[in-house]
């Protein structure tokens, strides 16, 4: 499956601002450096399934309760938009 302005990984670096990780217990780890931003978690049909602010430089968010599968994961802040497809 391609997504023009995705790549699947298990660790996206977002440079030069930080890295999204997805791990196998649907624990998302977002580090990033980029100042105030807002994260989007979304199924691949465009549906947002999770909107959070990031506040942190290391933000760690309990995805579990979503159906296994992959979903587009984007940052965005003043500087712009910053994506990834994670697998759940």
């Amino acid at each position: 499956l391609i997504v023009p302005g995705f790549t699947l990984v298990d660790e996206m670096p977002i440079q030069p601002h930080g890295s999204v990780t997805m791990s196998t217990s649907g624990m998302l780890t977002i580090d990033w450096n980029g100042g105030a931003a807002r994260l989007f978690v979304s199924t691949l049909d465009g549906r947002t399934v999770l909107e959070l602010p990031i506040t942190g430089q290391t933000e760690k968010i309990d995805t579990s309760h979503l159906a296994p599968g992959a979903y587009a994961v984007s940052i965005s802040s003043e500087r712009g938009t910053v994506g990834a497809v994670v697998v759940r």
